[in-house]
C-alpha cells in the first residue's frame, strides 16, 4: 500500500486532460504522469528521476507505484512510458516493475503495462 503522505503531488487539469507531478517529500524524486481524454484508460508516464546520492534505495519504485495507484484511482488500467535510446539499465528496471516492451522509433523504446483491478 502506497502511503501518499511520503509524497508531494502536485495536479493541474489541462485542455487536453490531467497533469500530476508526484514528488518525494526531501525533494530527491519525481515522476510526472498525464493522461488525455482521447485515451481514457491510457496513462502516461514520464521523468522519474532519482538523485544519484539516494539511488538504490526503492525510491524509484514507490514514485513508480505511487504514479501506478494514482492512475487506477483515476480509472486507468494501462500505463505507457518510453526511454531513450540505447536500451540501459532503466529499460531492466521497468521490465522489473512489470512492463513490457511494445515499440520503438528512432530515438526511444516504449514499454507498456496493464493493471486488472
Amino acid at each position: 500500500m502506497i502511503d501518499f503522505n511520503n509524497f508531494i503531488i502536485h495536479s493541474n487539469l489541462t485542455n487536453w486532460g490531467h497533469v500530476w507531478h508526484i514528488v518525494t517529500n526531501d525533494g530527491k524524486g519525481m515522476i510526472t504522469i498525464e493522461y488525455d481524454n482521447d485515451e481514457p484508460d491510457l496513462m502516461f508516464f514520464y521523468g522519474l528521476s532519482v538523485c544519484n546520492d539516494v539511488r538504490n534505495q526503492g525510491i524509484g519504485k514507490a514514485l513508480l507505484s505511487a504514479a501506478e495507484k494514482l492512475g487506477l484511482e483515476n480509472g486507468k488500467h494501462r500505463f505507457k512510458l518510453h526511454i531513450e535510446k540505447p536500451k540501459s539499465w532503466l529499460y531492466d528496471f521497468y521490465i522489473k516493475q512489470g512492463y513490457s516492451y511494445a515499440d520503438e522509433d528512432e530515438d526511444e523504446i516504449f514499454l507498456v503495462k496493464s493493471i486488472i483491478k
